[in-house]
């Protein structure tokens, strides 16, 4: 799945942003791709484990220890995979706080929620190119692909 999100939002000689990396793996892929890829993750022992599963796989280490809220640059895309489901609680704002951030530095993104977040994105002002639900086990990712506010 890390892989066609990826190839969803970005092609070779792009710079692409994980905010949200966990484990890294979306940075992995698009690393793998000839895409330029940083990861960030709020937690130093998912960073630092993130790094470290690049370097196992002789890809450079590029995740940083920080906060989707508060990120700076410019991107031509992004996979944002939200924190969900029974483990991950949500704050109150999270979502509209990071994707408000994010839409004026990115070009194209891909966005994974637990639930549906269609009219969200519409407050937002981030026009949904395509949508998917994708089942896995008794989770439904529902996947959008949005235009940010940084012009293409």
């Amino acid at each position: 799945m890390a892989r066609a999100l990826v190839n969803m939002v970005a092609t070779p000689g792009d710079i692409l942003l994980d905010p949200c990396c966990g484990s890294g793996t979306v940075v992995a892929e698009a690393l793998a791709d000839g895409i330029q890829a940083w990861g960030m993750e709020i937690s130093p022992a998912l960073a630092g484990q993130a790094a470290a599963n690049l370097h196992a796989l002789g890809l450079p280490p590029n995740i940083v220890v920080g906060d989707a809220r508060t990120v700076t640059g410019a991107f031509d895309a992004a996979v944002v995979d939200l924190p969900y489901g029974h483990s991950a609680p949500v704050a109150p704002g999270l979502y509209a706080d990071i994707l408000s951030n994010l839409r004026g530095q990115v070009k194209r993104m891909a966005l994974i929620f637990g639930g549906e977040q269609q009219p969200l994105l519409e407050r937002l002002s981030l026009p949904i190119i395509q949508q998917a639900r994708v089942l896995k086990s008794r989770l439904t990712r529902h996947i959008y692909v949005v235009a940010g506010g940084k012009g293409e």
